[in-house]
């Protein structure tokens, strides 16, 4: 392997686990784009039920503007009558007004949890740093065991090994 490239691959894993950190646990990656399909789907299901509350309110609002039945209706349900009507109450028995609407919740929109931009590229800049750092030392290594001189030994260094110094060096 050519030795600049081997120095360039640090670079090219920073950059790949900081896309993939991105693209699955990013603020704009699948993760938090799945949790917002789900938070779209519980705000549709309350939108549908509200809507069909707001069929049946406006249907007792029509009722009651435009049918003078229901008006009298709703006056009994709630107490009144006529000057000269009587009519006759059960206590314990639940009056028909006793209808109670669900009239929906309030729902927050969820924040969806994500992995923050600043710790992945933390995370991508570690991952380059330690790649280096281990071609940087598995380099030094192996320079330390090649022959200087490319193959050549340099001059005495056959004397040296027997304590003594180069023959022709004056001491």
């Amino acid at each position: 392997m050519k030795r600049p490239f081997l120095f360039i691959l640090p670079l090219w894993l920073g950059a790949l686990v900081y896309i993939i950190l991105s693209l699955f646990n990013g603020p704009n990656g699948f993760s938090a784009y799945r949790q917002m399909q789900q938070e779209i789907d519980i705000q549709k299901e309350n939108l549908s039920h509200l809507q069909n509350l707001n069929v049946l309110l406006v249907g007792d609002m029509d009722a009651l503007l435009y049918d003078q039945d229901a008006i009298a209706a709703r006056a009994r349900e709630l107490g009144y009558g006529k000057l000269d009507e009587n009519f006759i109450r059960i206590v314990g028995v639940p009056g028909s007004l006793q209808k109670t609407f669900n009239e929906g919740r309030v729902l927050k929109a969820a924040i969806p949890e994500f992995m923050p931009n600043e710790r992945i590229r933390y995370i991508a800049f570690g991952a380059a740093a330690a790649l280096f750092l281990s071609i940087l030392i598995a380099e030094l290594l192996r320079r330390q065991d090649e022959p200087a001189n490319n193959g050549y030994r340099r001059p005495g260094a056959f004397f040296s090994r027997f304590g003594a110094g180069h023959p022709f060096r004056r001491p």
